[in-house]
This record gives structure tokens, C-alpha cells and sequence, in this order.
């Protein structure tokens, strides 16, 4: 998973907002799809706190335990993307999945209308206005610097998959239609 540390300051300001005006309050501000709420002493211990959702037992059926609500997000495939934020009078989260939309963060940094961006001592040190650069997290609460790559752009091991893919479904095709000429042959010859 990779943290769009580009939006942080703008989840900062959501987290701010929420741990006023209530959770959620200020969802889509930043452009997330997906938003989580939570406490506690740090990033790492919210989102453990949501995977431990999963044990609560109306997530436990016949044995196999189901994430829902806030822990849906994080284990779903294909959600590749998150921010975070922290208010800054409280230990309070707010976690946003599913999108880096950095042009949207920094719009609204620029031109808050309610709380203004900052950050706080944990946050990721990117400096105003934010480039589109992100960080692959090693584990929670474990960010180390990526390749600064922008987000717009495909990971070679993207890339190499996509041709495999590519490549396979080809033979995959030829192999079908060679199947195909072999049957109608026999099929003629059988006559």
C-alpha cells in the first residue's frame, strides 16, 4: 500500500474538523473515496485498531471472520492508496483510502474554508505545495522514502505485469484458435 504523504496536511485539517464537529463531518474534502475515523497514540494503532474489528463477533460467521466497516478498506483488493491525518488538540485519526488526489488537497490548502492545513510532529516531512511524490509503507507507521515517482505513472513491476498478461492471453488466443483449425480438420478428414 502507498501513502500519498502529499495529502497529509489537508487530512490534518480533516481530523481537526471531525474531532470538533463530529466524524465524517469533513469527508471528500481532500478527494478521498473511502474515510475511517479513530484514536489513539498514533496512525499504526488505528489502523490495527480497525483489522481488529474483524474479531468483534457480528463479524464472525460460521468460523470466518469478515472485515466490515472500518477494516473493509484496508484489506479490500485493489486499495493501493491512503492519507492520514491528525488533529492537533487531540489523538484523534482520520484515515482516507482509495485515491491520491493531490490537486484537490492542495487546492483546498490553499484556500481552506474552515480549518487550514498544517502538521503536526508525526507527519511526513513534504514541503508546500505538495508534488505528487508518495511513500511505500514498510509497515504501519513505517513509511520509507519510494522512488518519487509520480502518481500518474505505472511501477515497472506494473508495467511487467501487464505485458505477462498481455503475452499470456495471446497464447491463450492462439492456442483456442489452433485448437479450433485442429478440430475442423479432424472433423473434415473424419468424412
Amino acid at each position: 500500500m502507498t501513502e500519498c504523504v502529499a495529502c497529509h496536511e489537508c487530512a490534518n485539517s480533516e481530523a481537526q474538523h471531525d474531532s470538533v464537529n463530529g466524524a465524517h463531518s469533513s469527508f471528500g474534502r481532500c478527494g478521498e473515496l473511502v474515510q475511517g475515523e479513530g484514536g489513539g497514540p498514533n496512525c499504526a494503532d488505528v489502523i490495527d485498531e480497525f483489522v481488529a474489528e474483524r474479531n468483534a463477533s457480528a463479524n464472525i460467521i460460521n468460523g470466518t471472520h469478515y472485515c466490515r466497516g472500518h477494516c473493509g478498506p484496508i484489506v479490500t483488493p485493489g486499495c493501493t492508496t491512503f492519507f492520514w491525518g491528525k488533529a492537533s488538540n487531540s489523538n484523534s485519526y482520520t484515515l482516507n483510502w482509495g485515491n491520491c488526489n493531490v490537486d484537490t488537497c492542495n487546492a483546498y490548502c490553499s484556500n481552506p474554508t474552515a480549518e487550514a492545513c498544517f502538521t503536526v510532529p508525526s507527519s511526513p516531512s513534504v514541503g508546500y505545495p505538495y508534488p505528487s511524490y508518495t511513500t511505500t509503507a514498510s509497515g504501519p507507521g513505517n513509511a520509507s522514502t519510494g522512488s518519487g515517482s509520480h502518481s500518474g505513472e505505472l511501477s515497472k513491476g506494473a508495467i511487467a505485469g501487464i505485458v505477462i498478461g498481455t503475452v499470456l492471453g495471446l497464447l491463450c488466443c492462439l492456442l483456442i484458435v489452433a485448437g479450433f483449425i485442429y478440430w475442423r480438420r479432424k472433423k473434415n478428414d473424419d468424412k
